[in-house]
């Protein structure tokens, strides 16, 4: 049985926090990346690849967001990302964090199922053609994003 511990994500080479993004043809940045180093996040690496991260952002207002749920495809169905959101439902839970947020892709919507997590309402993600996004031509200045609402009430297991 292999036991792996989850690591700071902050820790992790800024290149292998963007091969998980990249892999999973998601639009993430350096900038982005490097963002989350202000956030609660957690690594899971395998033969030395950073294989799995998720982070978590917390609100004053006692709420939490999950997000950046990625697993490398070749490490996907071990079990990891199912790991990483068993440690941070823990970790929020012995906060006593009230409600808890995700947005969840048709790859990783069975998986939040299993952890109680319900569909309150569809994202859609457009794209248009463009550059690939590289460390050289990243937009300078980050773009922003409207704050998320909570959308999945948990209550603390006992």
């Amino acid at each position: 049985m292999l036991i792996l511990t989850p690591q700071p994500l902050r820790l992790c080479p800024l290149d292998a926090k963007l091969a998980l993004s990249v892999a999973a043809g998601w639009n993430q940045t350096p900038a982005d990346w490097a963002r989350t180093d202000s956030l609660t996040g957690f690594g899971l690496a395998l033969d030395g690849t950073l294989a799995s991260s998720l982070t978590i952002r917390r609100d004053p207002a006692g709420w939490a967001f999950i997000g950046m749920v990625l697993t490398l495809p070749q490490y996907r169905g071990r079990g990891l990302a199912r790991h990483l959101l068993d440690h941070a439902l823990t970790l929020l839970d012995r906060e006593g964090v009230s409600s808890i947020g995700l947005d969840a892709t048709t790859l990783g919507e069975p998986l939040y199922r299993q952890f109680d997590f319900v569909g309150t309402q569809t994202i859609e993600r457009c794209s248009r053609p463009g550059a690939i996004l590289t460390a050289a031509n990243t937009p300078k200045q980050p773009i922003t994003a409207t704050p998320h609402t909570p959308t999945h009430p948990r209550q603390p297991t006992e």
